[in-house]
């Protein structure tokens, strides 16, 4: 090119043009673009307009800007004549540009952990019938534009239903399910069980051991079957009363993931009350308050982990968090605790220390605690005013009903200092914090029943004590 032709292509350049060019633009998936300063921008576009002259000539294409237009085309204001590319050009691009892959899904909460429930979340209003989770709101808050974000949506609709309007096919499933739960109640309440308790062994061990025998394990793989088959039946029920609401989602311009009608994310639905898992960007989500309408109901969002899809029923559903083997007293889960952490905090069950006071009624109890203070019974405390002999009673009958005078003094002999954390009378342990040798020598102790992880309230595994 002469070079008054250029100096003339690059007078015409639009101020407007040079200061789009010199604005950053974004990294496109698969493509690297040059962050350029306005004069190289100037060339190039100079570049562009030579080659519109030039016999060896392709339409440019421009990346977008933020905004998502190009200000060359707005500047040009004509399209430039169709024509066929040169095919040595043409090859070239097609060898070397990367395809450009589909923005990937934001999961807005952390994986979820066997025998853990979902976290309990505050939910923010947005509007008058539309809430999210906190989870979710900071996922939007940190989301691009483009980016797509997973929820789940809890639907509130007036459709009550009691069970005796349910499909025939629920309450047969729901029989089932009870029957099945009833099986494995009888197994904990007569046979081994009550011949263990009965010999000595304590609550929360022979309830341990009840789990690993074969009886039990065939029991509870049929309340597993059955709480699936009926979690399917009535999850997929309630679902066909939300068919508006669920095509008023798909008309605001969300991708639904998955739902209750295929085989992912049952267990999730189930645990979650959720029916249904949606994607969308930020704008779709919070533009819900404006296009669901009233009148479908009240919606609630909530963030959702990336492996939902992955939860099964065994994740939760009669889950147990101890193995404690035939002969042994530290359940399986405890030693490998120990193979990680030098000291770890257990829980260590105690055995039934007390014989026939667990046996006894209210009235023989109140004249055991009567006759602890030096009263002949009941009758002379009954027949006195004193209100601090009254106090010294009930303090004495709290303590016999909770063992706490026991309990102590068997603690004192078992822990070192410092080693004792915490008395839990309601789950019959101690909560102590122990290293492997002290837990083997606490297990050698005749009054203790196991010994086992511990955990604190808050994270406490879903498993009845």
């Amino acid at each position: 090119m002469k070079e008054n032709q250029l100096l003339t292509a690059l007078s015409e350049i639009s101020p407007d043009l040079l200061e789009e060019a010199n604005q950053p633009v974004r990294k496109k998936s698969g493509t690297l673009w040059l962050h350029i300063g306005a004069s190289a921008a100037a060339f190039l576009i100079a570049g562009a307009v030579w080659l519109r002259l030039s016999p060896f000539r392709e339409a440019p294409v421009l990346p977008p800007s933020e905004e998502g237009s190009s200000a060359a085309s707005s500047d040009a204001g004509t399209e430039a004549p169709a024509t066929e590319p040169d095919p040595v050009f043409s090859q070239e691009e097609e060898t070397t540009r990367e395809p450009e892959t589909e923005n990937p899904i934001r999961w807005t909460e952390e994986p979820y952990v066997k025998t853990e429930k979902p976290s309990d979340e505050c939910l923010v209003p947005l509007g008058s019938h539309l809430e999210l989770s906190e989870s979710l709101l900071d996922q939007i808050n940190q989301a691009g534009a483009a980016d797509r974000i997973a929820f789940a949506v809890w639907f509130l609709v007036d459709s009550s239903r009691v069970p005796e309007e349910y499909p025939p096919e629920i309450q047969q499933a729901s029989r089932a399910l009870m029957e099945a739960e009833n099986r494995i109640g009888t197994l904990d309440n007569y046979g081994l069980i009550e011949e263990w308790i009965s010999s000595g062994m304590s609550w929360p061990e022979a309830y341990a051991r009840i789990e690993q025998t074969d009886a039990y394990r065939e029991a509870q793989q049929e309340a597993l079957r059955a709480k699936e088959e009926y979690a399917r039946r009535y999850l997929r029920y309630w679902y066909t009363l939300y068919a508006e609401q669920d095509a008023c989602l798909l008309s605001c311009g969300l991708e639904k993931l998955y739902d209750v009608n295929g085989e992912t994310g049952l267990a999730y639905f189930d645990l979650t009350g959720c029916k249904a898992v949606y994607c969308g960007t930020r704008e779709k989500i919070l533009s819900l308050e404006d296009a669901f309408l009233e009148q479908s109901g009240h919606l609630i969002l909530r963030g959702v982990p990336e492996n939902a899809a992955e939860l099964t029923f065994a994740d939760y559903y009669l889950v147990s968090d101890r193995t404690l083997l035939d002969g042994e007293k530290l359940t399986e889960e405890l030693k490998a605790a120990f193979e990680r952490e030098e000291t770890v905090l257990c829980r260590v069950y105690w055995k039934n220390l007390w014989g026939n006071l667990d046996t006894m009624d209210k009235r023989e109890r109140e004249e055991l605690a009567a006759r602890s203070i030096g009263l002949s019974g009941m009758a002379e405390l009954e027949a006195s005013d004193d209100l601090e002999l009254h106090q010294r009673f009930l303090e004495a009958l709290r303590n016999l009903n909770s063992h706490s005078a026991e309990l102590e003094e068997l603690a004192g002999r078992l822990f070192r200092d410092g080693e004792l954390q915490e008395i839990r009378e309601y789950s019959g342990c101690f909560l102590v914090t122990l290293n492997r040798d002290r837990a083997s020598q606490v297990a050698d102790a005749p009054e203790v029943g196991f010994l086992h992880v511990g955990v604190s309230e808050a994270a406490a595994p879903v498993v009845a004590e």
